[in-house]
């Protein structure tokens, strides 16, 4: 079976980055990055406008390169990852957002709160059912 030509590689790319945003519009994406030597931090911005920066150090890999090599971030894999090429270090956007804000310690609690038609549906029956039951002093 012959491989696929240079031409039917860049279609098929073409329609897995057209099938992912529209899957996943919602979901942040990089859309450019670039090194702040003067902070030594790298900032990415996203597709939602926002700009996410970190120490460069976060990333393994990087913590013996030189300015000018740091300079030549580039964005990967349809703006899910960061990469310094020459380095061979790379990073995934939104694992590193996640790891660095500490969301699993914070947004259970906070996605707990939300509410939603089904959590207040659910409410509603509780309620008719007398609501939560009581808690007894013995621990039954």
């Amino acid at each position: 079976m012959p491989g696929l030509t240079l031409d039917e590689i860049f279609e098929e790319a073409g329609a897995v980055r057209a099938r992912m945003r529209r899957e996943r519009p919602q979901e942040p994406r990089a859309v450019g990055a670039r090194y702040d030597a003067s902070t030594n931090r790298v900032l990415v911005e996203l597709n939602n406008g926002c700009v996410f920066g970190f120490p460069v150090w976060m990333v393994p890999g990087t913590s013996r390169a030189t300015p000018q090599e740091l300079e030549n971030v580039s964005v990967q894999a349809h703006g899910e990852a960061i990469a310094w090429e020459e380095l061979n270090a790379d990073t995934n956007v939104n694992g590193l957002i996640l790891e660095v804000l500490h969301v699993r310690d914070w947004a259970a609690r906070y996605l707990g709160s939300l509410t939603s038609p089904a959590k207040s549906a659910a409410a509603r029956e509780n309620g008719k059912k007398g609501g939560r039951p009581k808690k007894r002093a013995n621990g039954e």
